[in-house]
């Protein structure tokens, strides 16, 4: 009679359906994390070029701002305010130029934009790297039950030794299926992480530029 991958796992015992339920886990949220960052890059990095181009069409630095808090209320707009914030910090500390309040302000900016932008990609590396060792472990523990069941009945006996072989086999599959879209889905966002960050960098520098040029 055949076994499903099921049964096999269900003949473990409760560490080897624990790390069972902790690769389900880690894939479940992998895929969510891959989804959810995909959809989010994928309408910021076609929305913001289309709202720092609006921000320099604008007649002035105000209507700019209000225009482009409308348009990327969450990523451009927190560079494009920077410039309000620098103003208003250089008629309280005249002793700095302004050009040099709006760099700082412009890279405290950049780095939480960068940490919001890679949310997420830390726990995919996570699991690309450490999900095949966890798989590892049920295999090494399906092998132990193995030997165990052998020393157990004296001799050597396929029905006794299928099932904990069995399992360890499929534990080492699950390692694999859950590491391998991790690492893809990883690659994935980094680049596309990675051209939303230079285009808010560009844009930073641009700024910064025509403040220095005044």
């Amino acid at each position: 009679m055949q076994k499903s991958i099921i049964d096999v796992l269900l003949q473990g015992d409760a560490i080897s359906h624990t790390i069972a339920i902790l690769l389900l886990i880690l894939s479940t949220v992998t895929w969510v994390i891959f989804i959810y960052k995909y959809l989010v890059l994928k309408y910021i990095s076609k929305n913001i070029p289309k709202a720092v181009q609006s921000f320099w069409e604008q007649e002035s630095l105000v209507k700019g701002i209000e225009d482009i808090s409308k348009k990327d209320p969450q990523y451009s707009s927190e560079i494009a305010n920077c410039l309000l914030e620098a103003k208003h910090v250089s008629g309280q500390q005249s002793n700095l130029p302004l050009n040099q309040i709006v760099w700082r302000n412009l890279r405290i900016s950049l780095q939480k934009l960068h940490n919001k932008i890679h949310t997420g990609h830390n726990f995919l590396a996570t699991v690309g790297s450490t999900s095949p060792f966890v798989g590892l472990f049920g295999t090494v523990w399906g092998i132990y039950h193995a030997l165990i069941s052998i020393a157990g009945q004296g001799q050597v006996s396929i029905d006794k030794i299928a099932g904990p072989v069995g399992e360890s086999l499929i534990m080492t599959a699950f390692g694999l299926i859950v590491a391998l879209p991790a690492v893809v889905a990883y690659n994935i966002l980094s680049k596309k992480s990675k051209f939303v960050y230079q285009y808010l960098d560009g844009f930073a520098r641009d700024i910064h530029n025509s403040i220095t040029n005044k």
